[in-house]
């Protein structure tokens, strides 16, 4: 799945909606970890995936990389004719906040995903600010 002589999977952890992995560079001995996601649709199953990103950032206390479909969005700008700010747009930035992550910008296009009456931006590529 990677090339070995690069990075070696230290540990792995497989949640309902996350799958991460802590590695560890073959060249210089830094360790990281990244955790692939696949939000939820539903509103009450979001917190689950906010539970499981804070559990695991927890358990590893490394550098972070989250990225995926979170099926969320942060601002009412991401999501052509939303208004307004909900709970759930708040309850992920203030996880994206405790976690001292930072949301990268998307480089092309501020959409990620429609169905040709809605256009949002889900996919969403968090790193830890001590990177």
């Amino acid at each position: 799945m990677w090339d070995r002589r690069v990075v070696e999977m230290i540990d792995h952890h497989v949640g309902e909606y996350l799958v991460a992995c802590h590695f560890k560079n073959v060249h210089d001995g830094v360790e990281w970890a990244f955790a692939g996601v696949y939000g939820p649709n539903l509103e009450i199953n979001k917190r689950v995936l906010w539970e499981e990103m804070a559990g695991i950032h927890c358990c590893w206390d490394l550098p972070w990389f989250f990225g995926g479909d979170f099926n969320v969005t942060r601002f009412p700008t991401e999501r052509l004719g939303n208004s307004h700010f909900t709970n759930t747009m708040h309850d992920f930035s203030d996880l994206i906040f405790e976690l001292e992550l930072i949301d990268l910008p998307m480089a092309d296009g501020d959409f990620t995903w429609s169905n040709r009456r809605s256009w949002s931006q889900l996919d969403i590529f968090l790193v830890s600010a001590s990177w």
